[in-house]
């Protein structure tokens, strides 16, 4: 019997999709932008784009071992606390008026 095929794309499809973004990054590799790589030949292009890969996966370590070592030594930033109230306090009658 198979399975039902799911809408839903697999772990390894949205971690391609988000390798894909972060090498795409205009601030960084910019891999989407051929203006940044001006080479002659299919070769070069291809050695360019492995190069830029290489960049990003060392960019993306480096994030991760600097997290690593932020937890490891306590310094990770406090969470931002939300300074409105809470939607399960809101009363759509607002505050009752005074009596006397």
């Amino acid at each position: 019997m198979r399975e039902k095929p799911s809408s839903r794309p697999s772990d390894e499809v949205l971690d391609t999709h988000r390798m894909h973004g972060f090498a795409k990054d205009g601030a960084h590799e910019a891999l989407d932008d051929p203006r940044r790589r001006r080479l002659l030949g299919t070769a070069a292009q291809s050695i360019s784009v492995a190069f830029l890969l290489m960049a990003a996966n060392v960019r993306k370590i480096a994030t991760f071992l600097k997290a690593a070592d932020r937890i490891e030594q306590g310094t990770i930033p406090r969470v931002r606390r939300r300074r409105s109230k809470a939607i399960a306090k809101w009363d759509p009658a607002g505050p009752a008026p005074p009596t006397g």
